[in-house]
């Protein structure tokens, strides 16, 4: 379920209005206002009956008379929500914040919105946002934001079992495809080349799966095998000495597909996924002495191309560090690894003779990242298009009814309605006359 704010409709100030307000205030207010509040108050009516629909299409009325108030919007997607149209809704609450950034239930409706297509983590930034700058005492926004935690742990351990299963289908295919080329091997040295140069030929992934089976990670001694007996003052320095100089660490971050190995914030900072938030700063610490750009500028290596590739190192780098500072996404991130250990071991007890149970480990832990990656990236394009499509359709019904109004406001300014009458009575006449 959702946070109950769908089921709230306001009025312009929050409460309804009384009716004796609106008769005294009515000759003074504008026609536009008068339109704009008749087909708002009727929207109200639908929706308190459950209406959906109904409420949707006066609340689109309304808007055409007033497309800058920020409550309408505001009710329309609470409307959208209601009626199960979730990336309407979460179009409108983004209007409404953007016309009124201070207006609390408006963040609370685009909250919701978020929360109903499973973007936990933006929702949760968007009550972080409301208690630590708009209301701090927001009862709404506290239950959202420990039902986004809840929900995010519980879509997380979903996640884990699907890529768990999806693996394991994966492993079946691949046996299957060894066997039949070992039965037949003539066929796969004629068509070997068509099929890795197929349709799969320019996909960014299967070339960074490919790579992570040919080649095998260089795996270096733990840093917190150097530092556990070592005294604080010297700790940094023995992490820069683990790390090499700066073009070492440019070369390891912005390797080919680094896009795809940089997911995993452990392997950005070279270090074990057990490692403590203590560890972790100082081998931040220690990584920006040689990757922080300000550091570069004013090294002896310091053209033009190093200073920007030691820029876009370093927002790996910072990236990664921020992530792990946050107590959820840490832990989701370890999760992530610990089950590509588990799943690495599994692989390596099917077939111990061509490689290490270390190696097994980390390509499965990198697999795991970038399949995750490529869901959400593949979920993220089809949000787009899905709002950019609903956007569209919206916009062309807003400018349908415009035309419509405009022309029923031309008709009648024209006195075509008089004219057509007159016309009409004197056909009448000249029929009675006649013998």
């Amino acid at each position: 379920t959702y946070p109950p704010l769908h089921n709230t409709i306001m009025s312009e100030e929050g409460t309804s209005d009384p009716e004796s307000k609106e008769t005294l205030a009515e000759e003074a207010r504008e026609d536009w206002e008068v339109q704009r509040d008749h087909h708002k108050g009727l929207a109200d009516a639908a929706f308190r009956t459950s209406d959906y629909k109904l409420a949707i299409q006066e609340y689109s009325n309304a808007i055409t008379f007033d497309p800058e108030y920020h409550i309408l919007y505001s009710n329309r997607s609470a409307a959208y929500l209601a009626n199960g149209e979730k990336s309407k809704s979460l179009a409108d609450a983004k209007k409404c914040v953007s016309l009124k950034p201070e207006f609390v239930k408006g963040h609370s409706r685009l909250a919701s919105s978020m929360i109903s297509l499973g973007r936990w983590n933006e929702a949760r930034n968007v009550y972080k946002h409301i208690l630590s700058s708009l209301d701090t005492d927001n009862d709404v926004a506290k239950k959202g934001l420990q039902d986004c935690r809840e929900k995010e742990l519980k879509a997380n351990e979903a996640e884990f079992e699907m890529i768990r299963l999806a693996q394991q289908e994966q492993e079946k295919e691949s046996d299957g495809q060894s066997k039949k080329e070992t039965d037949t091997p003539s066929e796969q040295s004629a068509g070997g080349d068509k099929e890795e140069d197929g349709e799969d030929e320019d996909d960014l992934l299967n070339d960074f799966f490919d790579e992570v089976e040919e080649v095998e990670p260089v795996k270096k001694p733990s840093a917190e095998e150097k530092v556990d007996e070592t005294p604080a003052e010297n700790k940094i320095q023995i992490q820069l000495s683990d790390l090499g100089d700066t073009s070492t660490q440019i070369q390891r971050l912005l390797r080919p597909n680094h896009e795809w190995y940089n997911l995993n914030p452990f392997v950005v900072l070279d270090i074990s996924h057990q490692a403590p938030l203590d560890l972790l700063s100082r081998r931040y610490k220690a990584l920006s002495l040689l990757l922080h750009p300000d550091k570069v500028r004013n090294s002896s290596n310091n053209d033009a191309t190093m200073i920007e590739k030691a820029e876009e190192a370093f927002e790996f780098m910072r990236k990664a560090m921020n992530s792990l500072k946050d107590e959820d996404k840490a832990k989701h991130y370890r999760d992530l690894v610990e089950e590509g250990m588990k799943q690495g071991k599994r692989d390596y007890d099917a077939n111990p003779s061509n490689t290490t149970l270390t190696s097994c480990q980390e390509k499965a832990t990198m697999k795991i990242f970038a399949e995750i990656e490529r869901k959400r990236r593949d979920v993220d394009r089809r949000k787009r298009n899905q709002d950019k499509r609903e956007r569209e359709q919206e916009d062309a019904e807003v400018d349908k009814m415009k035309k419509e109004r405009n022309f029923d406001k031309n008709w009648k300014d024209g006195n075509r309605v008089e004219k057509r009458i007159g016309n009409w009575r004197d056909f009448s006449k000249d029929k009675r006359r006649k013998p």
